[in-house]
């Protein structure tokens, strides 16, 4: 008889006292599960019609079971804040012993942390362009679009944290000799993230996400340039070789003086080289549909997606990290 999947709750900031789940929606449909009350709980997860069931076991944790029509499924995060206690899903079997994903090898007491110039077995290499302008602070049902950004991001890692290889720029951030508000520090400056496999990329997106709260303009035409730059260096380093792409997540319209033309070439050179470009458009950037579906367009990818619900943009985000 085949064994319904498990995932443990692990709160990342035990060790410093705090306890329970966050009160968030979990994906498209039902609510987070608590962990007060010590009886099982019964939520939808997502649209596809899934349920999670929640008993919390005597180590403090939470055990959830994933059944109904739906399948298991992507297990929808509960959300990503720097100011509340983090919790990710750790796969588990019946014995209750971990499985890969998201959590869940890269959790175990005793595992190695991945060493920086690590990079994914597998033959996709990703560059995330992450727009971090003030409006991502901007309600998105009960998150901030930001808090979605990085729900999704460490979603879309869930089993492939040795596989994948991939990058991030956070824009904008303080750079000297750029206008306040439009910088964009070099991939290699934190908390911008080089090229490494998943494993330490999940590491360092945790730090460098609490560190890189929304703040300043949309430098977008920079952002791209200093991709570009990130771009020539991991082709250097092999890491193009096989299937390339750049995500570009953003909320708006530039803001610092950029140039439309300018910004549509690097996408084109791109494809020229191999590497697609995708465009996802967050709410707000409605304003800006002309110019992302250009730049969609210029990438290969034909035009951007603009997600109506949480679930479709981490449903978007886990497609494109494979």
């Amino acid at each position: 008889m085949a064994h319904t999947p498990q995932l443990l709750l692990l709160s990342l900031a035990s060790a410093v006292g705090c306890s329970g789940l966050a009160q968030e929606p979990l994906g498209t449909g039902g609510a987070a599960p608590t962990s007060t009350g010590g009886q099982a709980t019964t939520v939808p997860l997502g649209s596809g019609g899934a349920i999670i069931v929640v008993n919390p076991p005597a180590t403090g944790g939470s055990t959830v079971s994933v059944g109904g029509e739906g399948g298991a499924g992507p297990v929808i995060l509960p959300h990503f804040d720097c100011d509340d206690p983090m919790f990710f899903p750790l796969r588990v079997d019946a014995d209750g012993n971990p499985l890969e994903g998201l959590g869940g090898a890269s959790g175990d007491e005793g595992d190695e942390p991945a060493q920086p110039d690590e990079v994914g077995s597998g033959d996709l290499t990703v560059l995330l362009v992450f727009d971090k302008s003030g409006s991502m602070l901007s309600g998105w049902g009960a998150k901030s679009r930001w808090q979605a950004g990085s729900d999704a991001v460490l979603l879309g890692l869930d089993g492939i944290l040795d596989v994948v290889t991939i990058g991030a720029l956070f824009f904008p951030f303080p750079e000297e000799g750029a206008v306040e508000g439009c910088g964009v520090p070099a991939i290699t400056v934190s908390p911008q993230i080089d090229f490494r496999s998943g494993r330490g990329f999940k590491e360092s997106w945790i730090s460098g996400a609490c560190a890189a709260q929304p703040d300043g303009a949309t430098p977008l035409e920079h952002a791209l340039e200093v991709a570009d730059q990130a771009l020539e260096t991991a082709a250097s380093r092999g890491l193009l070789e096989q299937r390339a792409r750049v995500i570009l997540v953003t909320d708006g319209e530039p803001t610092c003086d950029d140039d439309t033309t300018q910004i549509v070439s690097y996408p084109t050179k791109w494809s020229e080289q191999g590497i697609e470009t995708h465009v996802i458009g967050l709410p707000g950037a409605s304003g800006a549909t002309e110019l992302l579906d250009a730049i969609a367009e210029a990438g290969g990818t034909g035009a951007h997606v603009a997600p109506l619900q949480l679930g479709q943009f981490e449903e978007q985000v886990y497609e494109l990290l494979r």
